[in-house]
């Protein structure tokens, strides 16, 4: 597997769309004109970022550019047999490096572009990202938790949610989180066997000396259209000491 950087036209040229980063930050470049230009601003960018990736220019015919639509900037993924295997949206702001991973993990593995819906941290704390092949660019969002309760009272405080943390690299991800002195919350969300969904299991360790009565847990699953479809996890009541579990399978 190789890396490779291909500096392209200048995003922001002093004589272009400049941007007053560039200013605070002395990053004045002019649209260079000639391929010998060009070479010298890429080598300028390489050593002041400290870049270790192996670096190459476009000719001044754009044509990478043009063929890959990457101004100003984007990720893209080629498989051994030459196909694109994975797209970004363009960058900076389209970045996803979590997608990116979760297909080089899939090519290493042998099993060429993902068929299956892989899952992976959130972009905000107690969220996890899950991604249909069918629409690379637009994952779900699982939230959770969005409410803790027993007996109708609230076990989330003033919690705040953490992050989600990556078990098995596009396949598996959990959550652990201590809810006041009530109890320890645990989720996982795992890619199923069939590859059709995601399987949401969810877990209650009651440290209080009081059984937990009607415990629900309640997130949600944030649709690329923006659509939020709500998701409740009900448990049998839980006795001290004991851990109670629910199971969830979201399909797509």
């Amino acid at each position: 597997m190789a890396f490779l950087l291909v500096y392209i036209r200048e995003a922001h040229p002093q004589d272009g769309w400049q941007v007053s980063a560039n200013l605070q930050d002395n990053v004045i470049v002019t649209s260079p004109r000639t391929t010998g230009e060009r070479t010298t601003v890429a080598k300028s960018c390489q050593l002041g970022l400290h870049l270790s990736l192996p670096m190459v220019t476009d000719g001044m015919d754009n044509a990478v550019e043009a063929a890959y639509a990457s101004w100003p900037d984007r990720l893209y993924v080629v498989g051994a047999d030459g196909r694109i295997a994975y797209k970004g949206a363009p960058g900076p702001g389209g970045f996803r490096p979590e997608e990116m991973r979760a297909v080089l993990g899939q090519l290493l593995a042998g099993g060429g572009a993902p068929t299956k819906p892989w899952v992976t941290p959130g972009a905000v704390p107690g969220s996890a990202a899950i991604t249909h092949p069918g629409q690379p660019l637009r994952p779900y969002a699982l939230l959770l938790p969005q409410a803790v309760t027993a007996d109708g009272r609230s076990l989330l405080g003033d919690a705040k949610p953490v992050e989600w943390r990556e078990v098995i690299p596009g396949r598996l991800v959990k959550y652990e989180q201590q809810l006041g002195q009530d109890c320890v919350l645990t989720a996982q969300a795992q890619v199923d066997e069939a590859g059709e969904g995601i399987v949401l299991k969810v877990s209650v360790k009651n440290l209080s000396d009081q059984p937990l009565k009607a415990l629900r847990v309640a997130g949600q699953l944030a649709r690329p259209d923006g659509e939020a479809e709500p998701l409740a996890l009900e448990f049998v009541d839980c006795p001290p000491g004991e851990t109670c579990e629910a199971t969830k399978t979201v399909r797509f």
